[in-house]
């Protein structure tokens, strides 16, 4: 969880987690549900609330939570629930909000991975239950708004709950701008939870709110607020059944590339039951609550769950995001960014407005509006594509030089929300026609490890050439030593080894290097996957927020995972026609280098990659990136580059350079300046401190 709203209350959250994770006492929900009852005990004393408030917490508690001698407690700390409670009076934190901050600080920190669960900022669960609410007409009669209530008292759910930060957000809204009584703030509200103790303490706080109000502690219906699975469908077990007007909340992420977070076949069998194949394969469970909120909203009822960056551009995720498509419109979308929750996790939030299925393909285009930040901020509009239905490889261009959408590829969407510039290229192909691209993975990672040593040289000038195996057997290496090149050692147009010092295999290197002789002995097949890779070729950074990439045309290094070789065929269609005069290398250092090329990258792979505004380029991603229709620029680009050998001493050459490839593609001279200055304020980053 986040430190708190402040210093003294982050204080005392932290002593509650200490105490919740000793190695004695009670089980995790049981503990913090204590942890909870011992606040708003000390609480209700201060504040004068009914005894009857503390009743669920007490029976939530006491099965789970049994000290020794004292049937149906536990031992707490001593005065430090006062304590919690005069620091959150000093930090502004009401009763109702601080009951779910206690007791999610009190669960351990296994229990919070296993179950997805941090802590939302009042900030984020009001400006997205702000924004998922506005323009919404409600659907039921007994909740319509008149003219002193503009919006409606809207029926507002969220099928993961956790303490009801969003729900407590909601009740807030509908006083605030409906002058309502608490009690039917709270009629309006729906929600569930698999974790009992955190329904326990949700209802507890809308029961506490609603007092704060009325004076009088009303409970949210048992049915309305009550234990459940969000990913079931509604009914028993599942959330209260719909239809409501918004559905907005925080669902837990669960990342199922790790074994803490997978789900059970069980689990599987069930989810893929009920969504078919848009829940086989790795897809995150955040997404799929997406899917199970539109069994939920109204049509034209809006939906808004936070969710993991990943989720919106995963391979996996793409058929949940296609059938979510077909069913909602895509409004917009809050970029929250990688400091919203204690997980570091950047998160986001789609704007979904639900409409009739019929509506089919083109229902998302049009403005699209953004938001960023905690709290939430409007930060813009854009005009995007409809998505269509077709596959990103065959999808047609756009005409009006926005991004070309496939249905559920919504990568661009977040592009657009960074500041990215929307390109259309006009392509004649693809660079897969012209090269070749390999990565390595675990295995040569791992493999290469313990030949990686200290090269006794001091520069690459002086680095001779290995030979390569022929006939598929090993050869003895020419020279012993052949430099391993790591993704933190490229700079635009510059191999930086020897340089500058990397760190590799947990090491930190000055001029790491392979040990071809030891390597050849130990490992014959590593040998040679690694003397493969020891020809001409151009050496291509994973991780970037434009396309990063150094000559490498001696031949000389190893490329390190993930780092790419791309190496281009001598033999290919680029020794014909017009560009027979010009080395394929070049050909595809010309692409490489175009900002227009690094605009449409970033575009559809935004959110692959691990900083913010990092897209992830890999060999298939390399191969896939579409040639200019435009040969003789594209050929003039790349004698430009070739006369430079691609260093960016003089940055006039790489401008030069975007104008000629921006012309080969095809893209308006008033687009490719908005690219040209969007690439030179993110290519900054990427050059070695002596070109800047």
């Amino acid at each position: 969880m986040q430190q708190g709203p402040g210093t003294g209350l982050g204080r005392c959250l932290r002593a509650w987690q200490r105490w919740a994770s000793g190695e004695t006492g009670p089980g995790r929900v049981g503990t913090a549900v204590l942890a909870v009852a011992a606040v708003a005990e000390a609480a209700a004393r201060r504040d004068g609330a009914p005894a009857t408030l503390l009743e669920p917490l007490a029976a939530a508690a006491a099965p789970r939570a049994v000290a020794p001698g004292r049937p149906g407690t536990a031992e707490l700390p001593a005065g430090l629930a006062a304590e919690t409670v005069r620091a959150a009076s000093a930090d502004a934190v009401t009763v109702p909000h601080l009951l779910g901050l206690v007791y999610e600080a009190a669960l351990s920190a296994s229990a919070r991975r296993r179950g997805g669960v941090f802590y939302t900022p009042g900030s984020v669960a009001q400006g997205l239950v702000g924004l998922a609410c506005d323009g919404v007409a409600g659907s039921s009669p007994a909740l319509d708004g008149s003219a002193d209530c503009p919006d409606g008292l809207l029926v507002v759910a969220d099928p993961a709950m956790g303490s009801g930060a969003f729900l407590l957000a909601a009740a807030e809204r509908f006083r605030q701008r409906c002058g309502v009584s608490g009690a039917a703030c709270v009629a309006a509200l729906r929600g569930c939870d698999i974790d009992p103790g955190a329904v326990a303490v949700a209802r507890t706080a809308l029961a506490w709110w609603a007092w704060t109000i009325d004076d009088v502690p009303w409970w949210p219906s048992p049915e309305a607020v009550r234990s459940g699975d969000g990913l079931a469908l509604p009914g028993p077990g599942g959330p209260p059944p719909g239809p409501v007007d918004v559905v907005v909340g925080n669902p837990p992420f669960l990342n199922q590339l790790q074994g803490v977070t997978a789900r059970s076949a069980a689990s599987r069998k069930l989810l893929q039951g009920r969504f078919g194949d848009a829940a086989k394969g790795y897809v995150d469970t955040a997404l799929l609550f997406l899917l199970a909120a539109l069994d939920l909203v109204a049509e034209g009822g809006r939906v808004v769950l936070v969710q993991p960056e990943s989720t919106l551009v995963g391979a996996h995720g793409a058929r949940a995001r296609a059938d979510i498509e077909r069913r909602a419109r895509l409004e917009g979308l809050w970029i929250g960014g990688g400091d919203v929750f204690a997980a570091g996790v950047r998160v986001c939030a789609p704007v979904l407005r639900r409409v009739r299925e019929t509506a089919g393909p083109g229902a998302s285009g049009g403005p699209f509006r953004l938001w960023a930040g905690a709290p939430v901020i409007p930060s813009g509009r854009k005009d995007v594509d409809s998505p269509r239905e077709s596959d990103s490889s065959s999808a047609p261009a756009a005409s009006g030089g926005g991004p070309v959408r496939p249905m559920g590829e919504w990568a661009p969407l977040l592009a657009v929300g960074r500041g990215v510039p929307s390109v259309s290229l006009r392509g004649a192909g693809r660079l897969g026609d012209l090269t070749t691209a390999t990565a390595g993975f675990r295995d040569q990672f791992y493999g290469l490890a313990p030949y990686v040593h200290e090269h006794p040289g001091a520069a690459l000038s002086g680095i001779r050439r290995p030979a390569a195996p022929s006939g598929g057997s090993v050869d003895e290496p020419v020279v012993r030593w052949a430099p391993l090149v790591t993704s933190g050692l490229l700079r635009l147009g510059r191999l930086r080894w020897g340089e500058v010092p990397v760190r590799f295999a947990g090491r930190r290197w000055s001029r790491p290097a392979v040990d071809l002789e030891a390597l050849a002995e130990g490992d014959p097949s590593l040998y040679r996957w690694v003397v493969r890779r020891l020809r001409p070729k151009l050496v291509l950074a994973t991780q970037t927020s434009v396309v990063v990439f150094a000559p490498d045309l001696g031949g000389l290094v190893v490329p390190s995972v993930p780092v790419v070789a791309v190496e281009p065929d001598d033999g290919s269609a680029a020794r014909t026609g017009p560009f027979g005069a010009v080395e394929p290398i070049w050909m595809v250092a010309a692409v490489l280098a175009a900002p227009v090329v690094s605009a449409h990258a970033a575009t559809r792979f935004a959110g692959a990659g691990l900083s913010a505004g990092a897209f992830r380029l890999g060999a298939k991603q390399v191969l896939a990136l579409p040639t200019p229709i435009e040969a003789e620029p594209w050929r003039e680009a790349a004698l430009l580059l070739r006369g430079t050998g691609a260093v960016p001493a003089d940055l006039g050459v790489w401008q030069r350079c975007g104008e000629l490839m921006a012309q080969a593609y095809g893209v308006p001279a008033d687009k490719a300046g908005t690219v040209r200055r969007w690439w030179a304020a993110e290519a900054a980053r990427h050059l070695p401190a002596t070109d800047l």
